[in-house]
């Protein structure tokens, strides 16, 4: 399976929550991997934008450790996408 490097990280600082996206890869079968760092047990949701004015959720996730690799499907659109903590 090929796999090649994408080029975008984010970080939001939710009050005294960080968390972050890092190390994508858009793999060969058309989904994408991100590890997705934060809080354990808080719970997060991935957002993607094609304009960076409207982001829909597309994968809420409960850390259960300090990082977890995350993946999903993407379609041919270039897209951005950002973490959010949900509130506890």
């Amino acid at each position: 399976q090929t796999a090649r490097q994408a080029s975008s990280v984010t970080i939001s600082m939710d009050g005294d929550s960080p968390s972050r996206l890092s190390s994508p890869i858009a793999l060969a079968d058309g989904s994408l991997e991100f590890r997705l760092e934060g809080s354990p047990d808080r719970q997060y949701v991935i957002l993607r934008s094609i304009d960076l004015e409207k982001w829909t959720p597309i994968l809420p996730n409960r850390l259960k450790a300090s990082s977890t690799v995350l993946r999903f499907e993407i379609d041919s659109k270039a897209s951005l996408y950002r973490v959010s903590a949900l509130p506890p």
